[in-house]
């Protein structure tokens, strides 16, 4: 997918445009997970990064309720990255190959999209 230039849409398509970029992902070359979660003790790149190869995945976007721990454990990790509910955003999506939703991450996503 390439883009060449962006179209803003008005604050009140914005919803509409998230929730067709979710459902391009899941229907393009990607992969969509839903954990139940992921509870880090300690940030650790090290681990985020295992936890991803067992999964297969050499890219992914990492969608969650607010968690400081997970996203210090992700920040570090290259063509990995890691959003709060609040940041979901179609660029990030559709950039990544894959989208990793925590259940909770997941049910706040729809609660913002209903």
């Amino acid at each position: 997918l390439v883009v060449d230039r962006v179209v803003l849409e008005p604050v009140d398509q914005a919803e509409q445009v998230l929730k067709e970029a979710l459902a391009y992902a899941k229907d393009a070359d990607k992969a969509l997970f839903i954990v139940d979660a992921w509870q880090v003790q300690k940030p650790s790149t090290k681990a985020a990064v295992a936890a991803f190869e067992k999964l297969g995945l050499d890219d992914a976007l990492v969608i969650d309720a607010k968690n400081d721990t997970l996203f210090k454990s992700i920040r570090n990790a290259q063509r990995f990255d890691f959003l709060p509910v609040e940041g979901a955003n179609v660029y990030d999506i559709l950039r990544h190959r894959a989208l990793i939703l925590t259940q909770a991450g997941a049910k706040a996503l729809e609660g913002a999209l209903a």
